[in-house]
């Protein structure tokens, strides 16, 4: 007899295979118990990490290994390596040591050291800077053959690379009938580092750890009772939720106690991480524990799912109903500030403080403009060296759009809070209007996906709209001329474009857009007629909308009259002596160059042309035109940043045309590990462009800006 399971496509003449084929799964194997399964897996991990793992807080380089302290560099000032294990130093000499720099707490760097008078030379002091502060001077005895011992104790000043360079600057002595230049003799270096551990590591303070694996035991204890006994399980179940509240709130003084170490440069780089992200997992795992026994002694009849997400979805399924649109924008909101916050986090924990951020490029230089708006004797340009070495008409470049946006949040925020506060509020302005127009013109069928999307990507954007930058304002403005224009608000479009040429230049090909979509539409409508000429493609024109979208190029000649005004001359952007239009007079100058980055900007062009392809074949002329304009103007760029300068139209020219792939059920499951990766990409590529921190100490002082 044949046997065929129902609706399989199976067919087989074994009994056993029948059973196996139609035995349903057992009641517990399911996608919430695998979910679960997975979270106490991360969590065991992350527990036993932390309970493992120990950070160097000592070590030492002998003289082999003084030349290598950090890889990519090799030439220190040190001489090849002596029999006797040392190293002559050079006059003035560097070691680097990879240890942390964002540290209120003392390091001790002990020298291994003789003088040249054991080498027949002068008896000569040797002194010590640590990232250019002075800390004290060696002082070998003269003729003494034996190498000693020099401690100093010290707080080391910040260092972008979070790593301490211990400048050692002797008097130059030459022997005779050799060449080289010597200062002392140098056999090792130690660093200990137990007093920047001390919040963790203290006597009084290491067993702390040890209390959640017992928290953890008691809290398996409980559940067991509770299975045990029943007639004690409401009891027992609350003790649980307790234990979890107690484990979570432990595991977040952990990570508290980890902040006030700080990020501990190279010498424990992924210790300092593990632990940070092992203690935040564990908090939010135990949080979690506690929320869902909650659910269940609330609910005893309902299942242990994930409960936290089932519940949260039955109470708001009526209000998202009812307000889909505020729903939405509550979203994009706590996305965005979930983002920053992450961003930000980082960086602060990295550094021990949030400077960093506030001295990224161009933020610091917007602020300038905005301090006196243009003046030519602006007082915070000549003092600092980052500012004074510039043209005088190098801050025309900087268009006065998101400078006016920096005045006006100045008194409520001071000048830097505002650039991160007012891209927080552009940034998600952008992505709520954005969400608008895909939804209000069914650019999507899951418009606020794909606007949760247009946080993230492309690549530079996480970097840009969590800086001081004028792309997010930029962008709000661009998305939102748009659609006014879409809705026939013409003069509304035409103020927000104005909006959007007032705060970067490549606004003008909004404007060019904008008149290739009415000629398009123009020259359709006459040929809809059956006639060709002149006259009928005036007469087919939206003379309308063309007058009300003068006010972009009008925002162009406001700018101009700016620098009028400040410059004395109405051409003084085009008057910069540095390069600061970034265009070539061929398509594609910047892989001519042979930049390292030139291979992946191929890519950006492929993407962005198969956009343009694909809005033409869905007939979204609209968005094809604007998003044509701007690919042309990115075609003559000649940067290495390019995806940068070609962020601004990424929304209109990638996202809409693929929606319907970036909201794909795949898309949906790469989406964690890509945002992992855009932050690391983000995270790894923030210290390139920062001003330096003796110019932001600067800036502070003549700006009476005090920083904790």
């Amino acid at each position: 007899m044949q046997i065929t399971r129902p609706n399989s496509g199976i067919e087989t003449n074994s009994k056993v295979e029948e059973k196996l084929l139609t035995r349903p799964f057992p009641g517990w194997v399911n996608t919430a118990n695998f979910l679960w399964l997975i979270a106490i897996l991360a969590a065991l991990v992350a527990g036993a990490y932390l309970l493992v793992a120990r950070p160097v807080t000592s070590r030492t380089w002998d003289a082999a290994n003084l030349t290598n302290t950090v890889p990519e560099k090799n030439d220190y000032g040190l001489y090849a390596v002596e029999p006797g294990n040392f190293v002559w130093t050079h006059p003035k000499a560097l070691v680097i040591i990879p240890a942390s720099t964002h540290t209120d707490r003392q390091v001790t760097v002990t020298f291994r050291a003789r003088g040249a008078s054991a080498g027949g030379g002068p008896v000569n002091n040797t002194k010590v800077s640590a990232n250019g502060v002075p800390v004290g001077e060696i002082s070998p005895k003269a003729g003494n053959p034996n190498f000693q011992d020099f401690t100093f104790t010290f707080v080391p000043a910040d260092n972008d690379k979070t790593r301490i360079n211990l400048q050692l600057e002797t008097p130059a002595w030459q022997p005779k009938g050799d060449p080289r230049q010597l200062g002392l003799m140098l056999q090792a270096v130690s660093v200990n580092m137990e007093e920047v551990w001390s919040p963790l590591l203290m006597p009084g303070r290491a067993w702390i750890i040890w209390l959640l694996p017992a928290l953890a035991l008691l809290l398996m204890v409980v559940r067991l009772a509770q299975r045990a006994g029943p007639e004690s399980g409401n009891l027992v179940g609350w003790t649980g939720v307790g234990l979890s509240l107690l484990a979570s709130a432990f595991m977040a003084a952990w990570f508290f106690l980890i902040a006030r170490v700080g990020y501990n440069g190279e010498l424990n780089h992924t210790l300092y991480w593990l632990y940070v992200v092992g203690a935040s997992y564990l908090a939010v795992f135990f949080a979690w524990l506690a929320i869902a026994g909650w659910r269940v002694l609330k609910n005893p009849s309902g299942e242990a799912k994930l409960v936290l997400l089932d519940w949260a979805e039955l109470k708001s399924a009526e209000w998202r109903s009812k307000h889909p649109v505020i729903t939405a924008f509550g979203v994009i909101l706590l996305f965005n500030l979930a983002l920053t916050a992450i961003f930000a986090g980082k960086i602060a924990l990295q550094n021990g403080s949030i400077a960093p951020i506030f001295r990224y490029l161009d933020g610091p230089e917007y602020v300038v403009i905005a301090n006196n708006f243009y003046d030519p004797n602006e007082p915070l340009i000549r003092p600092i060296s980052d500012f004074s070495q510039h043209s005088p008409f190098y801050w025309a470049a900087h268009f006065p759009g998101f400078s006016v946006a920096l005045m006006l949040l100045k008194p409520l925020v001071g000048w830097l809070w505002a650039p991160l506060t007012a891209n927080f509020i552009f940034s998600t302005a952008f992505a709520w209007v954005f969400y608008r127009l895909v939804r209000d013109f069914n650019y999507a069928r899951h418009p606020l996906w794909l606007a949760l999307v247009a946080l993230v990507l492309p690549v530079r954007w996480l970097i840009y709209h969590n800086v001081g930058g004028s792309e997010p304002l930029f962008m709000f403005l661009e998305v939102l001329s748009l659609y006014w224009f879409k809705k026939q608000r013409y003069w509304l479009a035409g103020l927000a474009g104005f909006g959007a040429i007032f705060t970067r230049p490549p606004g003008i090909f909004l404007w060019i857009g904008f008149m290739l979509l009415l000629l398009f539409e123009a020259a359709v409508r006459m040929w809809n007629e059956r006639g060709l000429s002149l006259a009928k493609l005036l007469q087919s024109f939206n003379w309308r909308a063309f007058v009300a979208l003068l006010l972009i190029p009008l925002g162009l000649v406001a700018v101009f009259g700016i620098y009028a005004w400040r410059y004395g001359d109405f051409r003084a952007y085009f008057k910069i002596t540095e390069n600061v239009t970034h265009v070539g007079w061929i398509p594609f100058p910047t892989l001519l160059t042979g930049l390292f980055e030139s291979p992946a900007l191929i890519y950006t062009y492929i993407l962005s042309a198969v956009g343009l392809v694909l809005l033409w074949r869905q007939r979204r002329y609209d968005v094809f035109w604007i998003s044509f304009a701007a690919f042309f103007y990115t075609l003559f760029l000649l940067h290495s940043d390019v995806l940068r300068y070609s962020l601004p139209f990424f929304a209109l020219i990638v996202l809409i045309p693929m929606a319907d792939y970036a909201s794909s059920k795949p898309a949906r499951w790469l989406a964690l590990p890509v945002l992992v990766a855009l932050f690391f990409y983000s995270w790894g590529a923030f210290d390139r462009n920062l001003l330096a921190p003796e110019s932001f100490d600067l800036m502070k002082q003549i700006l009476s800006i005090k920083m904790r």
